[in-house]
């Protein structure tokens, strides 16, 4: 998952695998990774109270001895002393909203995201936060099957310009219902293009498979598609 991550040039995912299977470990990959290429650069960790001394540990332990601070434990500090950092969600959104939104972080993860999906504080405040477009790394064990109206909401974070103009619950509820079918024809799209590159597919080749993608009618009137 990690892997998959490092690889893309935007950073803003969802970590959905479920409890135990390394979500912390995934994102402390991809933050050591920030902090190998950009010493200097100003993360911020957001989770549950009851969470924020194992991500305090984990960070410290496991990735090669980051500091973070903790900032539930600090009374008074400033917004420009403030580089790594690990706060509770609702410290961060009811008691410093405007220092923490004042700062341009460079990564920012958010664990136990699901949380935000019942508390509008909450979401809106990590909304304002996303959209200056730095990466973004939302965790959840809480599966989305069944749950296509807190999936819209999750995904709105990491790609606002998508889906800014909220989509209604039966289209985005078609569009998921044809995420198989998507899947299968991205794949068979993708093994076109490699094909190309070695002469085993021509252009209209490739040109008539991106057609067939484009005429599922879940996705038909995408304009960016």
């Amino acid at each position: 998952v990690a892997g998959v991550i490092l690889t893309d040039s935007v950073r803003r995912y969802v970590l959905a695998d479920e409890v135990g299977l390394g979500k912390t470990i995934e994102a402390g990959i991809v933050i050591s990774d920030l902090l190998a290429q950009k010493p200097a650069a100003k993360i911020l960790v957001l989770c549950p109270s009851t969470l924020t001394q194992q991500w305090l540990c984990e960070l410290y332990s496991k990735f090669g001895g980051h500091v973070f601070k903790l900032l539930d434990l600090h009374a008074r500090y400033a917004a420009n002393s403030l580089q790594k950092v690990i706060c509770s969600t609702t410290h961060a959104a009811y008691d410093v909203p405007h220092i923490l939104s004042s700062i341009q972080w460079d990564m920012i993860v958010v664990d136990e995201v699901h949380e935000l999906v019942a508390s509008s504080e909450l979401y809106d405040f990590v909304q304002k936060l996303s959209r200056n477009r730095s990466p973004l790394l939302l965790l959840s064990a809480v599966p989305a099957q069944r749950r296509e109206d807190d999936l819209l909401r999750l995904l709105t974070l990491l790609e606002p310009d998508r889906y800014k103009t909220a989509k209604s619950s039966a289209e985005f509820a078609q569009l998921y219902a044809a995420q198989s079918e998507i899947g299968r024809r991205l794949r068979r799209f993708s093994s076109r293009i490699e094909g190309h590159k070695k002469n085993e597919y021509s252009n209209q080749d490739v040109l008539d498979f991106a057609k067939k993608l484009g005429s599922l009618s879940a996705v038909e009137n995408d304009p960016v598609l």
